[in-house]
């Protein structure tokens, strides 16, 4: 059978004992390597197709046992894990190169620890020295007021490690880290800021079938890079003399698979190395309060907002309205947040405000796909005790 012929059909029984044996251990593009290697033209599509299908597991740590496969067959996986060695060194050579070259200060996460290439001491040290060299631009802390005035920023589906014509790591640092000037003039009459991290912070993996095309870096470089530009943008909004107070929830992009418990979740595991930095920081004035679960559910000044990341594309249908009153009787708010649909947007129900946030990217392939095209936009409004939400906005780039 030639190659040209093969991607249209059936698959032989041969074709998915492979598949069963090589899918728990091979990503999906290593998996077209070696069907194309031994004369099976299979596409990401197809094989993905088929794994789904068929139930079967998705890629794990282990080598594949050589002894189930054919002299032939042991020669092309050995040379595609041989190629996956090269590659993580290199990664791994290219991702050191970086650091050193932007002196960027966070380690490189790498699991089952959070934190590998430096202990805490390290961190601390080498945050001591970056807070050091920022002391002399931060404001005094503001005199507390009879009247105090709070802003809440909305932050949702930032997808760092996507890359697009117009996005990419470097473009979703420079965004995230000059929030605290662009937001500077707004933010004059305010004694604090509440920052909504509403999930969706990295770009994950294996979240769709094509999407490791779409991606600059790894999981772990997306985690890094996520990690340090938020911290750095928390620490901006500490210097102006804000009380900083971090609230979280997961999104969809972060999660690990399918069938992980909901709270593994990578967003998760940026959130917890911004609580670790935050306790290591040691101020009243700069607080992570870490939720890992679906809803947070949080006071500012004298309201309650109630956030998740998917809440509700509409509000249009009965249903929707009927579980909106659901979400309202159990938890009651003065305001509903949420991200996942790329679209900044504000609404009432029952009198309520219901705020939709952008994306950091803006239009993409799938926006394209959906006949959408929104600017990338984030966010925020303003609260005074005694006074409903107000002055709802949002940054735009």
């Amino acid at each position: 059978m030639s190659i040209a012929s093969t991607s249209m059909q059936p698959w032989t029984e041969h074709e998915t004992y492979l598949l069963t044996l090589l899918r728990p251990h091979l990503t999906t593009d290593e998996l077209v390597a070696v069907f194309l290697d031994l004369g099976y033209a299979r596409t990401v599509d197809a094989i993905t197709g088929k794994a789904n299908r068929a139930g079967i597991a998705m890629m794990g740590c282990n080598v594949p046992d050589m002894e189930n496969f054919s002299v032939d067959e042991q020669a092309v996986l050995q040379n595609i894990l041989g190629r996956r060695a090269a590659n993580i060194q290199a990664i791994r050579k290219q991702e050191q190169e970086d650091v050193d070259s932007s002196c960027v200060w966070l380690p490189t996460v790498k699991p089952p620890a959070l934190v590998i290439r430096a202990t805490l001491e390290d961190l601390k040290g080498k945050l001591d020295q970056i807070l050091s060299d920022t002391a002399t631009k931060k404001k005094p802390k503001k005199a507390a007021k009879k009247d105090p005035a709070a802003c809440v920023l909305m932050l949702s589906d930032l997808h760092f490690g996507q890359k697009t014509d117009k996005f990419d790591i470097a473009e979703a640092s420079r965004r995230i880290k000059e929030l605290p000037e662009r937001l500077e003039d707004a933010l004059k009459d305010c004694d604090e800021i509440t920052v909504c991290f509403i999930g969706d912070m990295v770009e994950g993996e294996e979240i769709y079938a094509t999407q490791q095309s779409n991606l600059e870096v790894t999981l772990l470089g997306q985690v890094e890079a996520a990690t340090a530009s938020l911290w750095e943008m928390l620490l901006g909004f500490n210097l102006m003399g804000l009380d900083v107070i971090v609230q979280t929830v997961p999104g969809n992009h972060g999660r690990m698979s399918k069938t992980a418990n909901e709270t593994t979740n990578w967003d998760n595991i940026v959130y917890m190395q911004l609580g670790i930095l935050a306790n290591m920081h040691n101020s009243e004035a700069l607080k992570v309060e870490l939720n890992y679960s679906e809803f947070a559910y949080f006071p500012v000044l004298d309201k309650k907002i109630l956030m998740n990341h998917h809440g509700t594309k509409h509000l249009g249908t009965p249903a929707m309205k009927v579980k909106m009153a659901g979400w309202q009787q159990t938890t009651p708010y003065d305001c509903f947040v949420h991200g996942h649909y790329h679209q900044w947007r504000i609404s009432t129900l029952f009198g309520v405000p219901i705020v939709s946030n952008g994306s950091l990217v803006g239009p993409d392939s799938l926006a394209q796909r959906m006949g959408e095209s929104d600017p990338a936009r984030q966010g925020y409004f303003f609260a005074r005790n005694g006074e409903p939400f107000n002055n709802f906005s949002f940054l735009e780039w």
